[in-house]
């Protein structure tokens, strides 16, 4: 029987989505189920991530390792953007150096149902029935999703798009399709939250921003009702406010609570620069003190990473992150210090 959200012991993340968070931030991590954990090597030394990714029981273990190990805030579903793409009749495999789509073609070779990735499906039901605390569920936006299957990744997509516009639009169309059944799948068996990754959008110029991300990403926050989180590189130079979305998240090369003043109405959620976490935990501590005091009393702020923990971050740092994140209340009670 899966948990109602009003159950939930620990609702931070959902209260500051609604813009009514007290005390210290929520936090979680981007990539927070990774290579950087001494746990999930070990799994791995079993398992390829083809099997991880596309196995229920693995799908849930690895989900719970930092939910376990460093007491975050949210679960985040152990996936890959890509998955959606196998509704397509796409083969997505993950060699060293980054995944592979075949074949390297716009023209998706099949449509399938969306019990074909049921696999989701089961490992969230079995997520909720232990969880209390929020799970993520995700997918990619359409144009980042659509990148990986040309073998130039975004630019190779964009110069398709400026010689034969149709291709990349109906590819576009397709791909908008599987993912607003692929989220309300994930919806439906107990995620309480999308984010939706379109890191590759912000790389975009802004005109191209407009025609292939805005109206793709909208339509995908308008097919769930559940608090959406949209995550781009260079984010705040774009208009993805226009989506619809309950919360944007930064990367780390703008300040956020210049944001804050940017989007007074919205969730923001961001952007410690992960580089950070390879430096010394005293260093790491007088950033982390910075950056908190510069959200502070803010109700609608959720800590996050500018981008994702990189295998070359030791463990032990994010432990640390995290314990002084878990005991920041006096810092948003009064001028108390970590």
């Amino acid at each position: 029987m899966q948990s109602s959200i009003g159950s939930l012991e620990n609702d931070k993340l959902l209260k500051a989505l609604r813009g009514k968070n007290t005390g210290r931030p929520p936090f979680w991590f981007m990539r927070q189920a990774g290579r950087y954990q001494p746990s999930y090597q070990a799994l791995r030394q079993k398992y390829s991530i083809e099997e991880m990714f596309h196995t229920p029981e693995l799908i849930a273990q690895v989900t719970l390792l930092p939910v376990d190990e460093l007491g975050v805030d949210a679960a985040i579903l152990f996936s890959d953007i890509l998955i959606p793409l196998e509704l397509l009749g796409y083969s997505v495999a993950f060699p060293k150096g980054g995944p592979v789509v075949s074949p390297a073609s716009p023209f998706p070779p099949g449509r399938k149902s969306v019990s074909h990735v049921g696999f989701v499906e089961r490992a969230i039901s079995m997520l909720r029935q232990t969880l209390n605390i929020p799970l993520i569920g995700f997918c990619g936006g359409p144009v980042t999703t659509a990148s990986y299957i040309f073998e130039g990744r975004i630019k190779e997509l964009k110069t398709t798009y400026l010689n034969t516009p149709h291709v990349v639009e109906a590819l576009l169309e397709q791909i908008t399709q599987v993912s607003i059944e692929y989220i309300q799948m994930q919806v439906e068996a107990g995620a309480q939250v999308i984010q939706l990754f379109d890191s590759w959008a912000g790389t975009l110029s802004p005109p191209h921003v407009e025609a292939l991300s805005i109206p793709y990403l909208t339509r995908l926050v308008e097919s769930v009702r559940v608090p959406v989180i949209i995550f781009s590189r260079g984010i705040d130079s774009h208009a993805f406010e226009q989506t619809g979305a309950d919360c944007l998240s930064f990367d780390w090369t703008c300040s956020l609570s210049q944001m804050r003043e940017k989007y007074p109405r919205l969730a923001l959620q961001g952007n410690f620069d992960p580089e950070i976490l390879l430096s010394s935990p005293i260093a790491i501590q007088a950033e982390l003190i910075s950056f908190l005091k510069s959200m502070k009393n803010d109700p609608g702020f959720i800590f996050n990473l500018g981008h994702g923990l990189t295998p070359d971050i030791p463990y032990e740092n994010v432990q640390f992150l995290s314990e002084c994140l878990r005991v920041a209340e006096p810092l948003f009670a009064d001028e108390a210090c970590l």
